[in-house]
Formats: structure tokens, C-alpha cells, sequence
């Protein structure tokens, strides 16, 4: 029984260990296999992101492995690295009103302004794909490691979601792909538009609401009745407007509802 030697090789920093096979009489035989591997970003079996390093490197740095990298050598490992070389102090910090225990999963990466991956000024996401999905924060009704929550967007939003233009690309169509509710209600406490239905412009949604193409959207539905006039409907919403696709969210400081899960498609110019 034997076993041709395999390395992968890159550069540094990687991982190199040994390994030796056993016979099934549990006698080791003479050959070993040397594996190093480059520590590069993966992906972890939940969808979150990591850095591929051996299972005793990712133990040893205080990490959670969550999956496997290098053709199964290594683990998806989330670790905490250290910021330096830079003017600081670095700040992050969070406030909760409640005693509850709370989980984080936070990947930071610190861009330039002449980064690829850098977001037009005033942007809080930003989306270059021709097409995609747009989703409230906290709106899935699980993490992505599986642990059950509340869904509801917060209060007191007010953010930008951009997409980079596509080339020959003249509009956006956006349509409904999820449970949508956005709520508004009147001074006795009373909703604004019966359950779903979809709300339209400042009578509809004073206070809650997406802005798409200076149209201010909320409700159950998403419809701005261009296309179809029964809101209690869904319907494709078309942004024709010339310069940059800025879709805007805003809530106020008391009631919340489950947010929205949009899905955009970039249309060619051409007829």
C-alpha cells in the first residue's frame, strides 16, 4: 500500500505538517505526506467568512473552526488580528438596552479611498453586481450560525444602499422576494394602511419608508402602482433615472416591522 507524496506550496504565512499512514493492521508505514498551504480567506460550512489555517494553529489563536479549507487540510478559522502600523485609536463599540447575552460575528477590512472595493461617499452598502438582492439589517429570523432571533429592522435608520452602474445599463427594476413589512402609524397609535397592502408616497409612509427613485415605499407589499393599481399586490418597481442608483431606508425612533428582501436587475439600454 502506498501513497504518492502531494505538497501545496504558496507563500508565506502558511501551514506545514506531517502526517504518516497506517496500515489497516494499524502497523505505520514508512511514507509521509508534507502539506503546507497559504492561510488565505475562506469560507466556513455557515456562509461566514474566515482565514484557512491548520485545526492546531486555529485553536492555538483563539479561533472557532467552522469548516474546511485546503482540500480538507485545514479549517475555515474566524480569528482576531491585530491593527498596527496606522494612526488610532481604532474604536468599535456597541450599546445594548437590554441584559441579554449577545453574539457578534464582525469582519472589518480597512479600505482606501482609491480602493476597488471602496463605496461612493455617502453609501452605507454598496452592491456592484448587475444583479442582486437588497435586505434590511436583522431581517432573516436566523444567524448565519443558526441561532433564532427576533426579526425586525431597528429604529432610527437612515442609510443609502448603492449599486454601481452597470456598463450600457439605462434602469433598475426592483420586485418583492420576501416577507416585506414596513409599518406606520398615526398619532393614536393606529397603522396608516391596512395589513397587506402597500403604501405609497407621504401619506402612506411618513416615517418609515424606502426611497426608490424619490418615491417613498412601505407596507406589506411593494408596489408604487406604475405598473399595477391593486396594492394589495405585488408589482416590479422601475427606476429609469439617470445617474447613480441610490436606494434610501428610513425609520423612526418607536415601532419597527420585519423590513424587506428586494431583488434588483440592472436592464440594458438596449430596446
Amino acid at each position: 500500500m502506498t501513497r504518492s507524496r502531494r505538497k501545496i506550496r504558496r507563500c508565506l504565512p502558511r501551514s506545514r505538517y506531517s502526517y504518516r499512514e497506517y496500515s489497516p493492521q494499524g502497523r505505520f508505514l514508512e511514507v509521509f505526506e508534507v502539506v503546507q498551504f497559504e492561510h488565505l480567506p475562506c469560507t466556513s460550512d455557515t456562509g461566514l467568512e474566515g482565514t484557512c489555517l491548520h485545526e492546531i494553529d486555529c485553536t492555538n489563536q483563539g479561533g472557532t473552526g467552522m469548516g474546511s479549507c485546503a482540500d480538507g487540510f485545514g479549517t475555515c478559522c474566524i480569528v482576531y488580528v491585530e491593527v498596527s502600523n496606522v494612526e488610532g485609536p481604532l474604536i468599535f463599540s456597541m450599546q445594548t438596552i437590554t441584559e441579554e447575552a449577545r453574539l457578534y460575528s464582525i469582519k472589518i477590512t480597512q479600505l482606501t479611498a482609491w480602493d476597488q472595493l471602496a463605496a461612493p461617499t455617502g453609501c452605507l452598502q454598496y452592491f456592484k453586481e448587475d444583479q442582486g438582492h437588497l435586505e434590511s439589517f436583522n431581517y432573516r429570523d436566523r444567524s448565519e450560525i443558526g441561532i433564532l432571533r427576533s426579526s425586525s429592522y431597528m429604529n432610527n435608520f437612515n442609510y443609502a444602499m448603492c449599486i454601481e452602474r452597470a456598463p450600457n445599463s439605462c434602469s433598475v427594476t426592483y420586485t418583492n422576494v420576501g416577507e416585506m413589512q414596513i409599518v406606520n402609524y398615526d398619532t393614536d397609535g393606529l397603522p396608516v394602511i391596512p395589513p397587506q397592502q402597500a403604501g405609497v408616497e407621504i401619506f402612506n409612509c411618513p416615517t418609515d419608508y424606502l426611497l426608490i427613485a424619490a418615491v417613498r415605499l412601505c407596507g406589506e407589499r411593494l408596489n408604487d402602482g406604475s405598473v399595477l393599481q391593486d396594492f394589495s399586490l405585488d408589482a416590479p418597481v422601475t427606476d429609469d433615472s439617470a445617474g447613480p442608483i441610490v436606494i434610501r431606508f428610513r425609520s423612526d425612533g418607536i415601532y419597527t416591522g420585519r423590513g424587506f428582501k428586494l431583488h434588483y436587475q440592472q436592464n440594458s439600454c438596449a430596446k
